[in-house]
Parts: C-alpha cells; sequence; structure tokens
C-alpha cells in the first residue's frame, strides 16, 4: 500500500511537471503570434506546481516554435538574460510562464485558454520603476557640474559644445517592465542650446541608440531608448554633437560623453 501511495505521488508530480511543454502546432502558433503581437519582451519563469522553484524574471531576446521530433507536438523555445546576467536558451512549459496582464502576473498558458493547473492563482507583478536599481549620479538627479571625470557630467570642447565647460546628463526613469530608460539632456549653466545637434546614447556593449536631434533654443532634451539588456553592471555613454559653421563648412564637434551607471 505503501508503495502504491509513493508511485501515484510521484506520477502526480510528473503530470504536473510537464503540462504544455509539448503542445499542438495551432497552440504553438497561437502563442508566437501572441508574444509577437503584445510585443511581450519580459516574462516570469516559475514552476509553481515544484518544491522550492523560485520565480526567475527574464528579458527575451527571441522566441520561435519547434518540432519536438515526438509525434506531431511543437514547444516554445525562448532565449534571453535572466535576472541575474545569465543566458538563457530552452524549450519551456507555459504553464510555469507568466507575463504582465494589468500588474499582474498571469499564466501564459491559462490566458491563451491552453488546458493546464498552474498550481497558483495570479500575483503581483513587481513594479516597473524598480526601487532597488542602483544608478549613479542617482534616478532623477543631474550629476554635480564640477565633475570632470563622467558621472553624469562632461567637459565640452571649446567653443563647440556652447556650454562653455559641461553638458549634463540624468535617468529620469527607468521603466523595467516595458525596457525603457528615460535620458535627460542639458547645459550645466541652464542656458538654452544655441547650436542645432544631435545626441547618441552608447552602452557598454556598444550598442547605439538614436541619433536624437537637439533642437536650437530649448533647454533640455529628453531621450527615450528601449533596452532589451537591463541586467547587471552597466553604463551608458551619452555623446553629443553640435552643428556648427566654420568657414563656410558645416561640422560635427564631438564632447566627450557624460557617462551613467546602472546596477540592474
Amino acid at each position: 500500500m505503501k508503495k502504491l501511495f509513493i508511485l501515484l505521488l510521484l506520477m502526480s508530480a510528473r503530470m504536473y511537471a510537464d503540462q504544455l511543454s509539448y503542445i499542438s502546432l495551432q497552440q504553438a502558433q497561437t502563442t508566437v503570434n501572441f508574444l509577437k503581437q503584445n510585443n511581450i519582451r519580459q516574462v516570469i519563469l516559475w514552476c509553481a506546481c515544484c518544491n522550492n522553484e523560485k520565480k526567475q524574471k527574464l528579458i527575451i531576446r527571441d522566441y520561435k516554435y519547434a518540432y519536438t521530433g515526438y509525434e506531431n507536438y511543437y514547444t516554445i523555445k525562448i532565449s534571453g538574460r535572466l535576472q541575474d546576467g545569465s543566458y538563457f536558451y530552452n524549450s519551456v512549459d507555459l504553464a510555469y510562464v507568466w507575463i504582465n496582464y494589468n500588474n499582474q502576473a498571469v499564466c501564459l498558458g491559462s490566458f491563451l485558454n491552453f488546458p493546464c493547473d498552474p498550481c497558483s492563482q495570479p500575483f503581483a507583478w513587481d513594479t516597473p520603476y524598480r526601487e532597488d536599481i542602483i544608478a549613479r549620479p542617482p534616478i532623477n538627479s543631474y550629476g554635480n557640474c564640477d565633475q570632470q571625470d563622467g558621472n553624469g557630467c562632461s567637459w565640452g570642447l571649446q567653443g563647440t559644445t556652447a556650454a562653455h565647460g559641461i553638458i549634463n546628463a540624468k535617468i529620469s526613469y527607468i521603466n523595467y517592465t516595458q525596457n525603457t530608460i528615460a535620458f535627460e539632456l542639458k547645459k550645466c549653466d541652464n542656458t538654452p542650446f544655441n547650436f542645432e545637434g544631435n545626441a547618441m546614447v552608447v552602452d557598454n556593449e556598444n550598442v547605439n541608440f538614436g541619433p536624437f536631434k537637439i533642437e536650437v533654443g530649448i533647454f533640455s532634451k529628453k531621450l527615450i531608448i528601449k533596452d532589451y539588456k537591463m541586467t547587471g553592471n552597466k553604463y551608458y555613454m551619452i555623446f553629443f554633437e553640435q552643428k556648427l559653421t566654420t568657414c563656410g563648412a558645416t561640422n560635427y564637434y564631438d564632447s566627450v560623453s557624460p557617462i551613467i551607471y546602472v546596477n540592474y
């Protein structure tokens, strides 16, 4: 009798462990179309039916469906970065993939009306404006204008940036759920930009965001980027170029870049 109980327990655990890892072609196509149409770029991986399983946020880089090689079953493969910075590429069980719906984490399989038991009710999705993200200078704070070594400030080249010294930058907000970062750029003497120019954000992996046009007469410029690798320690450099006319020729001069450091 005891052996029978253990066997039934193991069978029950196995039934829960693999629910929607093997799915039909129609289900696979429905899943990929849903992820694409709703621009899902972040999910939580969590097997609530498994003992001591921890929730892991995954920033999605790519996804696809693939044939399993068994009968007529397909699987969903996702690649991306986990919140600890490690690389992820694997097939997933849709019963244990959670998406953000109205700030609630809901089971993707259940949301798509695929038969499954995620072993948990929807739960609160972490606020996208995470308070544990550390930035230097701090979020929504400009760097000190007397700094010359980055940290949000930059000495401009003489006569080019029209700031007569320093270009200042800050992060206005980080929306972790939507992978959005808003930077703001201004002159340290708080006077308007008096030359047309461009700004470009470049991260420590040399990924370019922009360019963003700087209009004449504005006092500050917001640069909103989409960063799908918001993990680990990163820095962002804001390259600023102003368009000057010298001897009838149009030239762009690059200032030393303000640098903002972020620890996700």
